[in-house]
């Protein structure tokens, strides 16, 4: 015989359940609230262990046509030997520094790529943004609070 209580403490069990499901499927609801916190920063296509080979982390500029892509950056961790920065918590700690991504373009996280670091005297492991271009003109980066610029020019 059932208790009077177990019939709300059951459907309580259930909504929270789903309630659960639905916030965790996919990682949907934590992607849109992170998209939302960095402007013109993609979370949605971030291959986050994509090996894209060598990369010039010397490189000033980058051309792209109205819809292309292309690598404009790629950051090593500041400990040599240490992996790759990850891109989510790297852009958070640049939009603080003073980076502002301009509205006709997107940074995206391009994967990992290899260099070799000056500093660190050997071959190292480098996060690599990626640009999408959305409409046409010129646009600078500032990484590192103005330390490092970039050109990304939209045709």
């Amino acid at each position: 015989m059932r208790r009077p209580m177990d019939v709300p403490l059951v459907r309580a069990g259930i909504a929270f359940g789903l309630l659960a499901l639905v916030l965790t499927g996919c990682g949907k609801a934590e992607q849109v609230y992170q998209t939302a916190a960095l402007p013109n920063i993609s979370l949605d296509r971030s291959p986050s262990t994509t090996d894209v080979g060598r990369v010039d982390p010397k490189r000033k500029a980058a051309k792209v046509g109205v819809g292309g892509n292309a690598i404009v950056a790629a950051f090593r961790a500041s400990a040599c030997g240490a992996p790759a920065p990850d891109f989510a918590k790297m852009m958070r700690d640049q939009l603080g520094d003073g980076l502002r991504v301009p509205n006709g373009i997107t940074l995206y996280d391009a994967g990992i790529g290899r260099y070799t670091s000056k500093k660190c005297g050997k071959r190292t492991k480098a996060r690599a943004i990626g640009v999408y271009g959305g409409k046409p003109g010129t646009y600078v980066l500032e990484f590192f609070a103005g330390k490092t610029t970039k050109t990304v020019t939209v045709k």
